[in-house]
């Protein structure tokens, strides 16, 4: 039989009969019977809210065994399930029973008098109409009853509340800061019953924002859905203290604090929902953190002593495929990396206006552009030095590429600004997303140095091409985004780093954890938002950098790649403070384009797929199409 089976749905039942039916089996086709007529139907009770709580009372009568209860929003069931049944209204009693409904509908049996949930089993919408359908049905099947009932949640009659969003700086200060950022929260009637927040810096907003407003919605609209697919909630889902929510509801409102990086503008948004869950508007608050002081100046000659072009080499482990099986390697690995700081032309070549005119800028608008974007860079070169570090650019250690080019493979500023393929939200992109990029932070006294490691802080290695990378030391049992000190917050560790007496090596030591292990610094792609790291190729010894020989530093190039949009994770989970809770950034994965759909409520497959498993489910229970069932 199992055989006989697996031939006849691969073959979408044309099976040789014979190789399988043979004189010691008969195939009988037969009709099962109509039910009859029961004669009862449940009592009915529809006990909703505005906000879509409450419940579906059945009520068992006498001669009723069970009974299967669907909820379908009707332009799910006019467009989708009526043609799938050949609009034959007299097949409704018996699909509601089968296991189509069950797995495409939501068909729920019951086989006792019960109070269906709204909550947890429905999701229902305003203004919306709504087909309750209710098959009833005796103890052996024979008789059968059908109740079908429109309705909609009833409408609300409390006014929409009020929400009130500022920026505002440290509460207990009075002045900003450079790694944290605060907003107030108000409801101003003092009504909310519930509350959804999310922060995060203004280009992963935008981004995620656009995908929205791109597909039609209005900003509103993507505005809530934004915060009701990712924001955070007040009161914490399950927990019943209601102290911030009481503050939200005050006249001095609620201040919560979002970690960030230095001079970063962050956009937060807010949004009420009263007890019959009507929302306020949505409402918005930017702050920009302060640019990062300068640390106190180490004076050394290694600012100077380690420019230059060098060969990176390493051990590394990874899994690639021969013929078609996954294996382990060991094997040697190297990339080349530039030491010192980005440059750039002081002139644009003709072509990147050319790119830039197709998003209807003109040499003007892209001149001022590229001015602020060359002062970006200087800012970013005077303020690496400014914190004592050295830049390092290039780590391509990946198993990986796309469309011909390397995964991890560097690009600097310049080469993504003049980029056909790259998009980035502002000039300042290109200095976030380039890279990889890492440092030498240059130690007290100056003759030595340590490469800083730390995801909350640092932005990422790399997030131009397909991947975020983060450089992160990993060993045999994980990996450390970061170390804590002995009270549990968050630092930045260091890698420690031995200097050749010639200057010509350089050496980069495994990070050695509290728990004895060696923990060696590698390029990581990293998932914030699932909170995941991936480990491409791990690196399992010491590093060895040698400087090239006096070659000439390589001609800048055009970025390659693929890349459309840029890349919308948020930048790390950042230093842990006080309330750990707000600390935590949103991270917004775009990486599926968002679509407009028709307006409904319960959308279990698209309209295809539904109706045709619908179809093919009925053939296959009858062997007949759905025109000729009766």
């Amino acid at each position: 039989m199992e055989s006989y089976l697996n031939d006849y749905y691969k073959y979408n039942g044309k099976v040789d009969q014979s190789k399988y039916w043979t004189g010691y089996h008969k195939r009988v086709p037969f009709t099962v019977k109509e039910p009859g007529e029961l004669g009862v139907i449940p009592d009915i009770d529809i006990n909703l809210t505005p906000k879509g709580t409450g419940s579906i009372d059945v009520t068992f009568k006498e001669g009723m065994a069970y009974c299967c209860v669907s909820v379908l929003d009707e332009p799910t069931f006019k467009d989708y399930l009526m043609p799938a049944l050949n609009n034959d209204k007299s097949l409704l009693p018996w699909y509601n029973t089968s296991y189509n409904a069950f797995m495409n509908i939501g068909a729920i049996s019951l086989f006792e008098s019960t109070p269906l949930i709204a909550e947890k089993n429905y999701y229902l919408e305003r203004d919306v109409n709504y087909i309750l359908m209710v098959s009833s049905l005796n103890e052996d099947g024979s008789k059968r009853s059908f109740y079908e009932r429109k309705f909609q949640l009833p409408q609300p009659k409390l006014p929409a509340p009020v929400a009130q969003i500022t920026a505002v700086p440290n509460p207990e200060t009075g002045k900003s800061s450079d790694s944290s950022v605060w907003f107030n929260l108000r409801a101003v009637n003092g009504d909310a019953e519930e509350v959804r927040y999310i922060a995060n810096y203004e280009r992963e907003w935008m981004a995620m924002q656009n995908q929205y407003t791109k597909a039609g919605y209005t900003e509103q609209e993507a505005l809530l859905m934004m915060l009701q697919q990712y924001g955070g909630y007040i009161p914490e889902k399950g927990s019943t203290d209601k102290t911030e929510l009481n503050q939200i509801n005050s006249a001095e409102g609620l201040t919560i604090e979002f970690s960030s990086r230095a001079d970063a503008n962050n956009i937060c948004g807010f949004v009420v929902f009263n007890k019959e869950g009507t929302p306020s508007e949505v409402v918005l608050a930017q702050s920009r953190t302060d640019k990062e002081p300068a640390a106190t100046p180490i004076a050394s000659t290694l600012y100077e002593d380690l420019k230059g072009d060098w060969t990176l080499s390493a051990t590394v482990t990874g899994q690639e495929y021969v013929n078609n099986v996954l294996t382990p390697f060991t094997r040697e690995h190297s990339s080349d990396v530039t030491i010192g700081d980005i440059s750039y032309e002081t002139t644009l070549p003709e072509e990147v206006y050319m790119i830039y005119s197709r998003q209807g800028m003109d040499k003007d608008e892209v001149d001022a552009i590229y001015s602020q974007f060359c002062t970006a860079i200087d800012e970013f070169n005077e303020n690496t030095r400014a914190q004592n570090r050295i830049l390092c650019q290039g780590f391509d250690f990946e198993t990986s590429s796309y469309g011909g080019v390397s995964y991890a493979a560097f690009s600097n500023p310049y080469e993504l600004f003049i980029s056909p393929d790259y998009s980035g939200y502002n000039y300042e992109s290109p200095i976030y997303d380039f890279g990889p990029k890492w440092y030498f932070q240059v130690q007290e006294g100056g003759t030595s140095v340590a490469v800083p490691f730390n995801v909350n802080y640092f932005a990422p290695a790399a997030q131009w091409l397909y991947y975020v990378y983060q450089l992160m030391p990993v060993g045999q049992d994980g990996y450390l985004p970061y170390v804590r000190d002995e009270y549990s917050k968050v630092q930045t560790g260091f890698c420690p780093v031995e200097i050749s007496d010639d200057k010509n090596t350089i050496t980069i030591k495994p990070y050695v954890h509290t728990d004895g292990k060696s923990y060696y610094l590698t390029l990581c792609r990293f998932f914030e938002s699932q909170g995941q790291v991936q480990v491409p190729l791990r690196i399992v010894s010491d590093i060895v950098m040698t400087r090239k020989s006096s070659a000439a530093p390589a001609a800048a190039k055009v970025a390659t790649n693929s890349k459309v949009e840029c890349s919308t994770f948020a930048t790390g989970k950042p230093i842990v403070q006080k309330r750990a809770r707000w600390t935590s950034r949103t991270a917004f994965n775009t990486s599926a384009k968002i679509v407009k759909p028709t307006p409904r409520t319960f959308r279990p497959i698209n309209s295809e797929i539904f109706q045709q498993n619908v179809k093919n489910y009925i053939k296959h229970i009858h062997g007949e199409d759905v025109k000729s069932i009766r």
